[in-house]
């Protein structure tokens, strides 16, 4: 990941796309994994709104801007379609953040001040705190209560 990083500023990755605009052939995969980076990068893209959409104008065209200084999508790719993977990947750090962190710390019993301290070194203090602070909200708490409910009653039934 770091020579993708490290590209020369007149250098980039050609990705080929298929009809629908889906990224094919091994650069995809190398896009793929740098959507990922930057997802849980929280100086580029931070954490500390609910989903993406809700971040300011100028970070979703900086996220913008780095991809494509980093790749030449030839104008096949829309960006739209890269702002929902980048959302869909960063919506998932976070849930893993939350389950490998703040649900194990918090089964061991450990208490709030302790689970602030104790924040992954790739997460920012604040960032961390308001992730904190979220997942042990009300709403969060019946949200999942209701997924699970919804996903036992659409569990196939067998005899």
């Amino acid at each position: 990941m770091k020579d993708i990083w490290n590209l020369q500023p007149e250098t980039r990755i050609v990705v080929e796309a298929n009809q629908y605009g889906q990224p094919i052939g091994k650069e995809a995969s190398k896009l793929a994994e740098f959507l990922g980076t930057i997802a849980r990068t929280g100086s580029i893209c931070p954490l500390d709104t609910k989903q993406l959409k809700h971040l300011s104008k100028y970070v979703l065209e900086n996220i913008l801007r780095i991809v494509h200084e980093k790749f030449d999508l030839q104008g096949k790719v829309k960006d739209f379609d890269i702002l929902s993977h980048v959302g869909k990947l960063r919506k998932e750090f976070k849930s893993t953040l939350k389950t490998r962190y703040y649900k194990e710390m918090v089964q061991e019993g450990r208490s709030i001040e302790e689970i602030y301290e104790n924040n992954p070194s790739s997460v920012h203090d604040d960032r961390w705190k308001w992730l904190v602070e979220r997942c042990g909200t009300p709403q969060v708490v019946v949200c999942t209560f209701i997924r699970l409910i919804v996903s036992f009653f659409l569990l196939p039934l067998t005899v």
